[in-house]
């Protein structure tokens, strides 16, 4: 089974290191399961939002808390 996930990213202004990226952009990621699992596909989601996470630029005044 095929999902896809679509992911929202604040990135912006990264201070001290001069890049400069927009400040929301998105993503999608296209991941098969060998199985239809809805709750093996949000875990999955969640890892790759973990690992995009990671490797994205933030700027703190773009957080909403």
């Amino acid at each position: 089974m095929k999902y896809v996930a679509k992911f929202g990213i604040d990135g912006g202004v990264s201070h001290g290191f001069g890049l400069k990226e927009s400040d929301y952009s998105e993503k999608e990621e296209i991941f098969e399961l060998e199985i239809a699992d809805d709750e093996r596909a949000f875990a999955k989601a969640g890892i790759l939002a973990y690992k995009l996470s990671k490797d994205s630029l933030s700027n703190p005044k773009n957080r909403r808390n």
